[in-house]
């Protein structure tokens, strides 16, 4: 299968779906399809330039066009290029803010699609509209509205198009604007390694395994920022007395990218209960020094509320890596509380292998197959 992908920017580290369409075409490649990749607003390139990223051992094909340029010439160079590689799909990984500073690319979007007549097309709606929540500004209401309206035009333009997007509660809301989507739901960017890696005697990460990684410990991990709905004192202080009644120590490993907001929760937290529970951070970590961290871990809190969990990278590799996890309901969308306690629940039930990128490549090869 011949696939070209349309995203927003394709910078390395930069652009979570550029990442993780980097991923899933590295992945598609390897099980013998043809993968391009097209950013269409690269805030990274200067010029239209044609390049090969490295992905998991594969050099995936990329064109990057200019945040700068016009959508006239923006939309030429696409075209021509889909008449190069007559792709049997064209795959829109949507984000709106990915086509516009402010998340209304409505001249751009009416335009891309215009042009995509005569291709098959699957589009990817990773986020939809802002303005759902009870509480959401006024502003953000009126913003959410007119997003609202061009995924409707957009679809209707497509002409039955394959519709994903990465959760229920989104698949509830596309179905509120009569457009059927499937669930494809997001794959762990991080991989599992070897737990016997051997380690620098220097590596503060090596000393935190040997010393925690045994029966005196339970092991919570705080993997990025916390939710502002997750209640510290309600829920791991539930978590510490299940420590106390199992004679073991609780410590808490902080690590990867937080907010100043949840930095500062933390700290509160840890001067309230300071030798009740040990708090380590070990700020961010590569890749495979992620899931050595993930690894020890007995249980695990989530930033991602349960509305939005399917969307969340990082709880993709907490499911990936086996770990019992702990997450927040959020009562500015209370009124999706009972679909996302749904599919939080089913999602604990999958098996850890459902989070890797190769089976989500088969379900993706799979439902564009199946249309």
């Amino acid at each position: 299968m011949n696939i070209v992908f349309i995203i927003g920017c394709i910078e390395p580290g930069k652009d979570g779906v550029g990442d993780y369409t980097r991923s899933l075409s590295a992945s598609l490649m390897k099980k013998g399809h043809e993968v391009e990749i097209i950013a269409t607003h690269d805030k990274f390139a200067f010029e239209e330039i044609g390049e090969y990223q490295e992905q998991g051992g594969m050099m995936v094909a990329c064109k990057r066009i200019p945040y700068i340029l016009s959508d006239a010439k923006r939309i030429s160079f696409i075209s021509r290029e889909l008449s190069v590689k007559c792709p049997d799909y064209v795959s829109l990984q949507y984000v709106p803010y990915s086509f516009h500073n402010r998340g209304l690319p409505l001249r751009c979007m009416l335009l891309l699609v215009k042009s995509l007549s005569g291709h098959k097309v699957n589009v990817m709606f990773h986020e939809l509209w802002i303005g759902i929540g009870k509480y959401d500004s006024c502003k953000n209401k009126i913003i959410g509205y007119f997003q609202k309206k061009l995924i409707i035009k957009m679809v209707k333009i497509l002409n039955e198009p394959i519709i994903t997007t990465s959760n229920e509660v989104y698949k509830h809301l596309l179905k509120s604007i009569k457009v059927e989507s499937q669930v494809l739901s997001l794959f762990s960017n991080i991989d599992r390694v070897d737990k016997d890696k051997v380690f620098p005697l220097d590596s503060k990460l090596s000393i935190v395994i040997n010393k925690y990684s045994n029966s005196n410990y339970m092991v919570l991990g705080v993997f990025g920022s916390l939710h502002p709905m997750f209640d510290l004192n309600i829920e791991i202080l539930s978590v510490l007395e299940m420590a106390r009644q199992s004679n073991k120590k609780l410590v808490m490993i902080v690590f990867g990218k937080s907010s100043r907001a949840s930095i500062n929760r933390i700290n509160i937290f840890e001067l309230q209960h300071k030798g009740s529970i040990d708090v380590v951070r070990l700020g961010e970590l590569t890749s495979s020094d992620v899931s050595l961290t993930l690894g020890m871990l007995n249980l695990a809190i989530v930033g991602k509320p349960k509305s939005l969990l399917g969307k969340s990278g990082i709880f993709a590799a907490m499911r990936l890596h086996d770990i019992p996890i702990l997450a927040a309901s959020d009562p500015n969308v209370i009124h999706f509380d009972e679909i996302a306690e749904e599919e939080f629940i089913n999602f604990l039930q999958q098996p850890t292998s459902s989070w890797d990128v190769n089976t989500v490549a088969c379900q993706f090869v799979e439902i564009l197959s199946t249309q």
